[in-house]
């Protein structure tokens, strides 16, 4: 069962990444359009929170999937009691 759940967390990572880069496509099109309409597109400040903002995503679901196969080796009955 650990192999199923372990599956399904990469799944979720990759979905992450997926998402981080589909579905905040527009949001930064828009922002950089305000950008340039003020004049601040060239700011050392503006392109490091814009490049920030872009790849903040991609190390959550990297982190995600890490944590997915360091469980899926992980063994079952490390809670038994022996008596």
């Amino acid at each position: 069962m650990g192999a199923v759940k372990a599956w399904l967390e990469a799944m979720v990572g990759l979905w992450v990444i997926a998402a981080s880069i589909v579905l905040t496509h527009p949001l930064f099109d828009a922002i950089d359009v305000m950008a340039a309409h003020f004049g601040v597109s060239k700011n050392p400040t503006y392109l490091f929170v814009k490049n920030s903002m872009k790849y903040v995503l991609i190390p959550i679901g990297i982190s995600i999937i890490i944590h997915a196969f360091s469980s899926a080796t992980r063994t079952e009955d490390s809670g038994v009691l022996f008596r």
